[in-house]
Formats: structure tokens, C-alpha cells, sequence
């Protein structure tokens, strides 16, 4: 079948035409029972009103077969001519099932990678339905995880989350696409934005019952320890807060995991080093390198230090990260560069005064307090707006006094 004759017939002929190419491979293959094919698809032509949803059916039958055999120019020239015509001529609900059976069958092998990669980027592209694309985007993201070509389509994952939630998937799809997307970056080395969606898809687990969870564990302790990897990742409560992550808390088999990133939380350099005596083969096995952990671990613990002093010296911090004195500004500087603590340096006192300094954690109980102190501080001031801007300005009390309330 010539690449370029399809695009000369018309739909009827170029159908017939993909058949027969079919069937020859199909046979050649050892599908014996694909000899009629493209008789069968005349005889469907031949009706008074053509059913195409029935057409597209029976050619496309052993589309997944010629695709191991032969995923050529051929076929994705026949290939474009199918969605064409799932477009054009199929009910909007049968094309979408064709789309994403089609996606499905393309993705199911891993030979012909390139021309498998094009076919499933042309179906996300020609999808229409939110769940449509959602399982064309989901098999292009496995496909290319598993050959190892996840760079391929990190272009489309910047409007991930405008897909997400914009198709409004049910919970089931949400996290399975939330979990995939994660694996992909994964796959591709982007190991923070990775982080990101592993704990979006940890986070659609808070209304779990905890006898549920079980299947999460795993996924929540290895976002655990790739909190602890990441070498630009400071605060972790948002992972730590969740209701799958504090369930490793009393867990056998990743009560470790809970506790590494307990320490990297809210603790400091001294609770580490204690832990990391015993569990250290544990974590050496999982790759978590001490040198990095080290590393990181002392510049929580600087800023730590800094949230509660307005004024350290060089001494205090030097025996707190256990280094020499003449180390100390050089950890201020990775503090700083992280964008934990602002301070100033006094070399000749050796004394650092802290201007502003990150928190690295805090609780739920530390937000209620916050929002309690927030709303104090409304009511407080309800009188002083009652009688002091009707004399300063055409704006009423009631519309401060809403504006406050939002």
C-alpha cells in the first residue's frame, strides 16, 4: 500500500485500500481468519446507509497485529485515515471508545517505539472528550516510560494541571493520573516535579479509611524518602500532614521511613545522626546517600537555629552542625542561597544577627492558632472601623467590615 494513495481516494476506496494491507500482513502473520477482510468491509460499504462505526470495526480489527509486524510509514499512513474517519463519520461516543481502544492496542508493545509514540501523540491531539483524552494521555505517558523515552512528551505535562482540573475525572482516574504523571517525570529525571504530583496523588487519600490504605503505603514511603533525596527541598509538611504518610508512623515495614522524614520535618543534625547509626543499611540500600542527607540536614538545622534567635554566635552554630567555626559562613551561605535565612555576618565578633529566617514546619494545631489570632484581631478592630472611617473616607464600616470577613 503506497503512503501517498490514500490521500487521493476517496473515504470509501481509501478504506477498502487499508484492508486489503491489513489482511496481507495479517495473514503473512499467520491470521488466516483475516483472508475476507476487506470483502467484509465491501459488503458493509455497500448498504443503503453506511454504518461506519461497523466498518471501523471490522478493519481495524487486527490494527494492533499489523502495528507488531509492520508500524511503517504504511501503517501510519493507514492509521491517520482511521481517525479521520472516527471523526468525520463516527458518533462522537463510538469515536471516543475507538480512540481509546485504539491507544490501548498501540501502546501494548514496544517494538516500532517512534512510529508508536507519533500515532498515540496524534490521538491525544484529536481527542475531544475529557475522558478520551484522558486515557490517550495516560497510555502516551506509560508507552513512553517504558522505552525510556519519557523526554519525549515533557512538553505537554506543563498544562497538566490545566487538563486536571478542567476534565473533572472521577477519583479513580484522578489518581491514576496523578500516579502516572508522577512516574513519567520520574522517568525523565525531573525528580522535584515528580515529588510534586506524587503527594497531589497522596493528598486524594485524606477522606480514606485508614483500613484502606494499604495499597498507599508504598507510594507514600517512597515519597518519603525522595523528600529526603531531593537536594532543593526544605519543607516537607505538606507530605508529612497527610493522612497515608502518618500511617507509617506504626507501620512494620516503613515506620523508618516515617521517621527519616520526621527528622527532615522538624527535627535537626543530632536526632539524625542517632537514627542514621542504626538504620543506615536501610537507607544505603534505598540509595539515600549520607553525604547528601548530611549536607541537607545541617542547613534545616541552621535554620532551625535561626527561627528561634535573633542573634547567634559563630561558636553556637559551629557545635550545633558539628563543623569548625571556619565553617560557619559558609553554611550561612547555603542557607541563604536556599532562601531559608537572611542574616548578617559580623567577622570581627563573630556574631550573626538574624533578619528573617523560614519556618520550616507548621502544624495544624500551629494554623488553627494563626486563624484564631486572625479572627481575634478582626473582631478587635470592629469598633475602630464603626467610628473612625465615617469621618475619613466615602467607603461605610459594613463594606470594610465585609471586606474583612472574606
Amino acid at each position: 500500500m503506497a503512503t501517498t494513495i490514500l490521500t487521493e481516494l476517496s473515504d470509501e476506496e481509501a478504506i477498502v485500500h487499508i484492508a486489503r494491507h491489513f489482511a496481507k500482513v495479517a495473514v503473512a502473520a499467520g491470521k488466516t481468519d483475516c483472508e475476507s477482510l476487506a470483502e467484509a468491509c465491501e459488503e458493509l460499504l455497500k448498504e443503503e446507509e453506511v454504518k461506519w462505526e461497523d466498518v471501523l470495526d471490522v478493519v481495524s480489527e487486527p490494527f494492533d497485529l499489523v502495528c507488531s509486524q509492520t508500524a511503517d510509514k504504511e501503517t501510519e499512513a493507514a492509521f491517520n485515515v482511521l481517525c479521520h474517519l472516527a471523526v468525520t463519520k463516527a458518533d462522537p461516543e463510538y469515536r471516543d471508545i475507538f480512540f481509546s481502544q485504539l491507544a490501548k492496542n498501540i501502546a501494548s508493545s514496544t517494538n516500532h517505539t517512534a512510529v508508536r509514540t507519533r500515532m498515540l501523540v496524534s490521538l491525544f491531539n484529536q481527542a475531544q472528550g475529557p475522558q478520551v483524552k484522558y486515557s490517550c494521555l495516560y497510555h502516551l505517558l506509560t508507552f513512553t516510560a517504558s522505552i525510556k523515552n519519557a523526554d519525549t512528551i515533557l512538553p505537554y505535562l506543563k498544562d497538566a494541571d490545566t487538563w486536571i482540573s478542567s476534565w473533572q475525572l472521577d477519583e479513580q482516574s484522578l489518581r491514576k493520573l496523578l500516579l502516572t504523571i508522577s512516574n513519567t517525570l520520574k522517568e525523565a529525571d525531573k525528580g522535584l516535579e515528580s515529588y510534586r504530583y506524587l503527594v497531589k496523588y497522596l493528598s486524594r487519600f485524606e477522606h480514606v479509611d485508614p483500613d484502606a490504605l494499604g495499597p498507599v503505603k508504598a507510594d507514600a514511603a517512597r515519597a518519603a524518602v525522595e523528600a529526603v533525596r531531593l537536594p532543593n527541598l526544605y519543607q516537607m509538611g505538606d507530605l508529612f500532614d497527610l493522612k497515608v504518610v502518618r500511617q507509617l508512623a506504626d507501620d512494620p515495614t516503613y515506620s523508618r521511613e516515617y521517621e527519616l522524614l520526621k527528622i527532615f520535618t522538624m527535627e535537626t543534625l543530632a536526632e539524625f545522626n542517632a537514627f542514621w547509626e542504626k538504620h543506615s543499611a536501610h537507607f544505603a540500600s534505598l540509595e539515600v546517600s549520607h553525604e547528601h542527607s548530611l549536607r541537607k540536614i545541617r542547613v534545616l538545622t541552621l535554620t532551625s537555629l535561626a527561627a528561634s534567635h535573633e542573634q547567634l554566635t559563630y561558636a553556637e552554630v559551629a557545635e550545633a552542625l558539628q563543623v569548625d567555626e571556619a565553617e560557619v559562613e559558609t553554611w550561612l551561605i547555603l542557607a541563604f542561597s536556599a532562601q531559608l535565612v537572611s542574616a548578617k555576618m559580623d567577622q570581627v565578633k563573630r556574631l550573626i544577627t538574624i533578619d528573617k529566617c523560614v519556618q520550616r514546619y507548621f502544624s495544624p494545631t500551629q494554623w488553627r492558632e494563626i486563624k484564631s489570632k486572625l479572627v481575634q484581631w478582626r473582631d478587635a478592630i470592629r469598633p475602630l472601623l464603626t467610628t473612625v472611617l465615617p469621618a475619613t473616607t466615602s467607603t461605610t464600616p459594613h463594606q470594610h467590615l465585609q471586606r474583612l470577613d472574606r
